[in-house]
């Protein structure tokens, strides 16, 4: 069954008073029921702070109502496979689909038009609006949407600069005259690449154990801040949003399509297919000095290499630990929500019609690369040489021109 925003808000606004309203006098003997995975104590906590016990009450008849309310009593737990959250007795997945999600996961909405073409609307956004974050290969997805667009009528607006939804108003977009779409990396390589790109290339920092856990403290969550359309967390929380899973489901419902780096192919073909475009509209020049190659502009001419990423000697333990789970919750759940969303909407779409469109998409880009990567001319085309004003990358893309000469 397919689920609306609004019915999903509902939904997660009913559990929350569940939680609030079942709540039951236990004794403080410690053989309830115990809290052995990462999302059952999580639970537990949430619970105890929402609960606010007595303070004549021992802390410990107010943890037992509670895990009653969040545990179960057997063993099976949850671990971490690359900052990502999975349960230890997930079943294999049926043959049409490799995730399991709940029968009432949300989907990604089918546009009626392909993408809307408006004028710049301030007060009520419309038009085409991907949010850029910073470091998940953001001019691939800008130019597929400037492209896309532009073919279609060179008014349309189309917003693909760094800058977060609630900078952009995009919380009072017209969702009829506007599609919002963004591109989110899995946590832990987001940590990594945004450490050594501003840390350790850009600031000259020795990568260490003890300064990367400080740095994804401190910036955890950077994906999901992000893309957040309210000024913070505790907006969402007056509307009842409580908790990593449901600030997530809330973030990820404010948004038309919401694509995973890691699966780039399969990002843009369900885009293109959730648009009506032809391939062609979401063919580019992918760089072949991509994320390793910079240009500081405000310290010099020359172009620098990016220091590769790497986990600091020390570091392994944390990223599998439940303190980077703790950093980093909201963008764990984020990712997860929309790896399901995305599977959930292939079988909306039709697993042959998308593995189809996906086979059909990698052929060409295959002639791309042969005839086209050749011509093109970066800014930075090695490291310790001087950049160049003029290349042939523009917002369409790298070579448009080349791209839209091919006859396929």
């Amino acid at each position: 069954a397919i689920v609306t925003d609004e019915e999903l808000l509902a939904v997660i606004e009913m559990e929350l008073d569940e939680i609030d309203e079942d709540e039951e006098e236990e004794s403080g003997d410690d053989d309830t029921k115990q809290c052995n995975t990462k999302e059952e104590k999580r639970c537990r906590d949430e619970c105890f702070e929402e609960k606010k016990c007595d303070s004549d009450e021992p802390r410990s008849n107010c943890h037992s109502r509670c895990r009653d309310d969040c545990c179960s009593s057997d063993d099976e737990g949850v671990v971490f496979e690359d900052g990502i959250e999975t349960d230890n007795n997930e079943t294999s997945s049926s043959s049409s689909s490799s995730l399991d999600y709940k029968r009432n996961q949300r989907t990604f909405p089918i546009q009626d038009d392909s993408l809307p073409c408006e004028e710049y609307n301030r007060h009520n956004p419309e038009g085409v609006y991907y949010i850029k974050i910073p470091k998940t290969d953001t001019y691939y997805w800008s130019t597929v949407a400037y492209r896309s667009a532009m073919k279609r009528d060179k008014k349309c607006f189309v917003h693909a600069e760094h800058a977060d939804a609630y900078e952009l108003n995009l919380r009072n977009r017209n969702i009829r005259k506007s599609f919002a779409f963004t591109f989110i990396r899995n946590p832990k390589d987001y940590v990594l690449k945004t450490y050594f790109y501003f840390k350790v290339t850009k600031n000259g920092e020795k990568p260490t154990a003890t300064s990367i856990q400080e740095y994804s403290r401190d910036y955890g969550n950077k994906q999901s801040d992000f893309m957040m359309c309210e000024a913070n967390k505790r907006v969402y929380e007056k509307r009842g949003i409580r908790g990593a899973d449901n600030l997530a489901k809330a973030i990820a419902s404010e948004y038309d399509f919401i694509g995973l780096v890691e699966k780039q192919d399969e990002s843009l073909v369900l885009m293109q297919l959730l648009l009506g475009l032809d391939t062609e509209d979401i063919l580019y020049n992918p760089s072949p000095n991509a994320g390793t190659i910079s240009l500081w502009k405000d310290d010099s001419d020359v172009c620098e290499r990016v220091k590769e990423e790497y986990i600091p000697k020390g570091a392994k333990g944390y990223f599998e630990s439940e303190d980077f789970y703790d950093d980093n919750d909201v963008d764990i759940k984020l990712y997860r929500e929309v790896e399901n969303t995305m599977e959930a909407t292939i079988d909306r779409i039709g697993r042959d019609t998308f593995t189809t469109a996906l086979r059909k998409y990698r052929k060409q880009m295959e002639v791309v690369e042969r005839k086209c990567l050749p011509s093109v001319e970066y800014k930075c085309s090695g490291p310790g040489k001087p950049w160049k004003d003029l290349n042939s990358c523009g917002k369409d893309g790298c070579d448009a021109k080349c791209i839209s000469s091919l006859q396929f």
